[in-house]
């Protein structure tokens, strides 16, 4: 049996983000397991009191969305990965990551860092919550 079954890569598709797909097929080949693609768009924050009926922002919410559903395609037609392991939610990020990791199950999460430098580097913000959150949840 495998140390994992199945692996969730999230990704926030920026230019680096091929770097850390390619880590992520890495280890899906050296474990011979599944794994899922996900991105999330956080929600555009919206000014309380505002006197339009539809914010604006959910507009270009759902943009975005469809921007990012197109270059996930993109990229997995690219390493010819399977559309249907691949998602984008809108929300926020760690708890979409969390609640994708559940529906699954993932057993491993990977998480790119934004091209930082240092602990940054190694532990970025989101990837330091996902981790707090997962040993809560152990």
């Amino acid at each position: 049996m495998s140390a994992y079954q199945h692996i969730l890569l999230a990704i926030d598709l920026n230019e680096d983000c091929e770097q850390v797909l390619l880590r992520a097929l890495d280890l899906q080949q050296r474990y011979d397991c599944q794994l899922s693609i996900f991105h999330v768009v956080e929600p555009i924050p919206v000014e309380a009191g505002s006197e339009t009926v539809v914010p604006p922002s959910l507009y270009l919410e759902q943009e975005y969305v469809e921007q990012a559903e197109q270059k996930l395609r993109e990229l997995t037609v690219r390493h010819g990965l399977p559309e249907q392991r691949c998602q984008v939610r809108l929300g926020h990020t760690k708890h979409e990551i969390l609640r994708r990791a559940e529906e699954l199950p993932a057993d491993l999460i990977v998480v790119g860092s934004h091209g930082r430098h240092g602990l940054a580097l190694l532990l970025g913000s989101t990837a330091n919550a996902i981790l707090h959150a997962r040993r809560a949840m152990s």
